[in-house]
């Protein structure tokens, strides 16, 4: 049994840690995809509840089974910090699924892609960072991309892309919050004070709207919440493989998994926009992500 994973971004074996990575965001689509056909008979209050539920259930059997102190894992110095990302999360999780229910998953997916364009901006006042020229630039084609995909105006998606584009903009908190976290805190321990805020939230919400789920629907909800800590745990097992720099490119193939879901599950393929919209967006992204790389490399080398 292990007590804690090896210490993050050691850069042991990129490749392990890049397969990783993309299984781990390849998951989080069919995550999403269960949510959304839930959605449409079950409220989303309810579907988040039972999400968080299974997946502290799940957390605390791997905690119990492979942690020798499986208790270590409450200690934080940061509680308030732990319980506002746990927030952030879980309002992130109510609106995406309640945009979901509105929108393609591929184009919903394609808008939350600005989210790292979103946290370079904010880590100019939050965390003191600077960002130059030509990454403002940057950020400011993608943020074109994503007005390509929504298209307002035009009657596309109208006020449903509000709820993607708030969870772009709150998981840049929530990104900004985790970078702070690791600073102090163990990705276990982060874990599950994300799962247990949230579990708490809902089950705050859900006795006001609740309706009795099937046997079969049990079981989705069971698979959900199993998907996500899964998801969860090999995505931070990727950080032991390969440096954070070296995983961010692909993040973007979660598109790919949504496109795939998208088409098999609801019959949805995103049109020639919002391909273009998300190019777009992706290839911005790439380039910011790129430029804070050579941001650090040169200042490592003072």
């Amino acid at each position: 049994m292990t007590q804690a994973p090896s210490r993050l971004g050691q850069g042991v074996n990129p490749t392990h840690g890049i397969l990783m990575f993309v299984a781990a965001v390849s998951i989080f689509p069919m995550l999403d995809a269960i949510a959304k056909t839930l959605a449409a008979q079950y409220p989303v209050v309810q579907i988040t509840w039972a999400r968080y539920s299974f997946q502290t259930l799940a957390l605390v059997a791997y905690f119990f089974v492979f942690l020798r102190h499986p208790f270590s894992v409450l200690r934080t110095r940061r509680l308030r910090m732990q319980v506002l990302r746990g927030s952030i999360m879980i309002g992130s999780n109510l609106l995406f699924i309640s945009g979901l229910k509105y929108m393609p998953l591929a184009d919903a997916t394609a808008i939350l892609f600005v989210s790292p364009l979103l946290v370079a901006i904010l880590s100019v006042p939050l965390l003191g960072e600077t960002v130059g020229l030509r990454r403002w630039i940057a950020i400011g084609i993608g943020l074109v991309g994503m007005l390509i995909v929504i298209r307002p105006g035009l009657g596309v998606f109208g006020l449903p892309a509000l709820f993607p584009f708030s969870v772009a903009c709150l998981y840049a908190v929530y990104q900004i919050t985790t970078r702070s976290l690791a600073a102090t805190d163990h990705p276990y321990t982060t874990i599950f004070y994300t799962s247990i805020t949230g579990l708490l939230a809902a089950s705050v919400l859900v006795p006001f709207d609740w309706v009795p789920p099937t046997a079969l629907d049990w079981g989705w909800m069971a698979v959900m919440g199993g998907m996500g800590v899964f998801g969860h745990f090999i995505l931070i097992k990727a950080f032991d493989y390969a440096e954070a720099s070296a995983l961010a490119p692909y993040n973007y193939f979660q598109i790919v998994s949504s496109v795939t879901c998208g088409y098999l599950v609801f019959g949805d393929f995103p049109d020639s926009w919002t391909f273009l919209g998300a190019g777009v967006i992706v290839a911005s992204g790439l380039y910011v992500a790129y430029r804070e790389r050579m941001a650090r490399g040169a200042t490592r080398n003072l």
